[in-house]
Parts: structure tokens; C-alpha cells; sequence
């Protein structure tokens, strides 16, 4: 390596040591299975990525979707997976996009309620 000081080759050396030990050691189908099981991917358990969503959820939207479990576990048996398709016809909406709408709604409400002020008190 030329170009490259003495402790600059030994970091890099270690660098390459460390990838390796967590490719030997953390790479494994076992590793990789137990992280699926945590997150409730598979085997699918819904409740999981539920109880730990970034997303606020309404009691409503949860009733709905645990309600659905059985149609949904159905599917990903079929299927390998679920679409976002088919979760819209369970009435399972995306939440990132339930809060742009929110998010836009609530500026269309600013919007009029600023209109109205100025109605008032152009009077």
C-alpha cells in the first residue's frame, strides 16, 4: 500500500478484521432468522411492528387491522407478501400518507380559518 504510513496500514489491517469477524459471527442464518423473529417478519406476527410504529395509530385503525389478521396472514401464506393494494381494500390506509393528508388538511385549515378571520375583521 504504498502512500500509506505505518499506523495508517495497521488501522486499516484491523478495519478489514473486524468485517470479517462480524461476517463469521453475525452472518449467520441464525442471527439473521432470530432479527426476522424479533420484528415479527416472519414467522408474521403483526403485533410486533405494531406496538413499536413511529407512526401514530388510532385505537380504530389498530381494531381494524388486528380484525384483519386473518386475511392478512392468508395472503403472505399465498403470496410472500402483502400489497399495498390489497391492505387498501381491507381498509388498512398508509399511515405516511394518512399524515401527509393530515398534515395538508390541516393547512388547508389554517388557510380558511385565516380567511374568515380576515372576513371579520374587514367589517
Amino acid at each position: 500500500m504504498p502512500g500509506f504510513t505505518a499506523p495508517k496500514k495497521k488501522s486499516i489491517v484491523a478495519a478489514f478484521q473486524k468485517v470479517v469477524y462480524a461476517v463469521k459471527n453475525c452472518m449467520k442464518p441464525e442471527t439473521i432468522q432470530a432479527g426476522y423473529s424479533r420484528t415479527g417478519q416472519y414467522p408474521v406476527e403483526f403485533r410486533r411492528p405494531l406496538s413499536v410504529s413511529k407512526y401514530s395509530i388510532t385505537l380504530q385503525e389498530s381494531t381494524r387491522i388486528m380484525s384483519a389478521l386473518p386475511s392478512l396472514r392468508q395472503r403472505m401464506a399465498e403470496k410472500g407478501q402483502i400489497s399495498e393494494e390489497f391492505m387498501d381494500s381491507l381498509g388498512i390506509v398508509n399511515v405516511a400518507d394518512k399524515e401527509k393528508n393530515d398534515k395538508h388538511n390541516d393547512e388547508k385549515n389554517i388557510n380558511t380559518s385565516n380567511e374568515c378571520r380576515s372576513l371579520y375583521t374587514e367589517v
